[in-house]
């Protein structure tokens, strides 16, 4: 079989090793987003009472925020896995705090509200 020469030699999943401590992380991260999914799907569901008020761009702002809270929580840990899997160590432990995004703008615009 043919060997390729040089760089081409070092693909993605010959870089470092996985660590077991990344892992642990992640699957701690896992287990807390899907306690947390309910929850997370229960706000997305009672923001849209936020429009009894009138509808304001703050009030759309949030409810489209709220939406997006639910998908964090699932894409998260997926890509947090998938980083793993692709021995990106740092990439992995970052995207585990994607669902923070949404919940820190949700809380800004009802501080702002």
């Amino acid at each position: 079989m043919h060997e390729p020469a040089g760089d081409f030699k070092a693909g993605p999943m010959s870089g470092a090793a996985r660590s077991r401590s990344v892992m642990w992380g992640v699957v701690a991260g896992t287990v807390i987003s899907l306690l947390l999914l309910p929850l997370a799907l229960m706000w997305a569901a009672f923001s849209v009472m936020a429009s009894d008020a009138g509808m304001t761009p703050a009030v759309q702002t949030f409810m489209l925020v709220s939406f997006c809270i639910p998908l964090s929580f699932v894409i998260g840990p997926i890509l947090a896995w998938a980083a793993w899997f692709m021995r990106r160590n740092r990439l992995a432990v970052g995207v585990l705090f994607l669902p923070m995004v949404p919940l820190v703008a949700a809380v800004a615009v009802m501080a702002n509200a």
